[in-house]
């Protein structure tokens, strides 16, 4: 099939062999054709190549009913990857890297780390994997980050995995029942960290989610009295973070007072309770012990 193609084609399958999935404005930019850099709903030249293999053959596939992302079929990509390989053998780290700066702007952070990881990028991998950590984490991607930090060689050991690492460890002690959460050796995991490597403020905002997460898992175990005495020692700008406020909702749920928690939703700005928390308003409490309480 791919031998029956013209070069434009051929050179479109090959570029974008590497990718799970592919738009036009995607494989723009992976072959260097027109429309790379063009926002615009309209068609570009690759799309409309992607559109005119899925129709007469059964190797290009749509993903959605817009018929704007398209994958290939499984057997057909492994052909094309090694032709890939046999024709330009040092092709494949360029394209990733294309490939993971058009997810990273794009917002797509799994997909930009997974190329970054396949072209040996190992650093810029680890960074973004630790600036996204604490939102993909909660949103139920633990296990896909899970699977992303354990693709590091065992030898590249940053700070910026520290602190992934770190996430994984707090939202395991959130998750599973019952079990207290190690959020103490998170924190002290995290503040080991050296400065001049996390010049930015990661690392503070990932304490904030920690010390958030521990004060909703004391109340997640019916260690309500221990909770509010937790939060009640908090600086101020520690006590009006979203994370801790989140925190404060759940103790509230915990207590049997769900208008209080409807109180703090309402004062903070884009507020969000973890969807995982909300569980606590219809869920019995775990005790200390383990037992259950109504």
């Amino acid at each position: 099939m791919l031998e029956r193609q013209p070069a434009h084609v051929q050179r479109l399958l090959l570029n974008t062999s590497l990718l799970e999935r592919v738009n036009g404005q995607l494989a723009d930019l992976m072959t260097g054709s027109s429309g790379s850099d063009s926002e615009s709903e309209s068609e570009s030249e690759s799309e409309k190549m992607l559109l005119d293999l899925e129709d007469p053959n059964a190797f290009v596939f749509s993903m959605d009913p817009e018929r704007t992302w398209f994958r290939y079929h499984q057997l057909f990509g492994e052909l094309l990857r090694l032709e890939l390989r046999t024709t330009a053998p040092g092709e494949a780290p360029r394209l990733h890297r294309l490939a993971a700066r058009w997810f990273s702007h794009h917002g797509e952070a799994i997909d930009a780390v997974r190329h970054m990881q396949a072209a040996g990028d190992w650093m810029d991998a680890a960074r973004l994997l630790a600036d996204h950590s604490f939102s993909l984490i909660p949103d139920g991607h633990s296990e896909t980050i899970q699977t992303l930090l354990r693709a590091f060689p065992r030898g590249v050991l940053t700070d910026d995995l520290a602190l992934a690492h770190a996430m994984l460890d707090v939202v395991h002690g959130w998750h599973v029942a019952c079990e207290p959460c190690p959020a103490p050796r998170c924190v002290a995991r995290i503040q080991r960290c050296r400065a001049d490597a996390v010049v930015d403020d990661r690392r503070a905002r990932i304490i904030r989610t920690v010390t958030g997460w521990t004060l909703a898992t004391k109340a997640r175990l019916g260690m309500l009295d221990e909770a509010r005495a937790s939060l009640a020692g908090l600086s101020v700008e520690q006590a009006v973070s979203g994370e801790v406020c989140n925190a404060a909702a759940v103790i509230h749920l915990a207590e049997g007072d769900p208008t209080a928690a409807l109180g703090v939703v309402d004062n903070v700005p884009m507020f969000r309770i973890l969807s995982s928390m909300t569980s606590l308003s219809s869920s019995p409490i775990c005790s200390p012990r383990g037992r259950t309480v109504s």
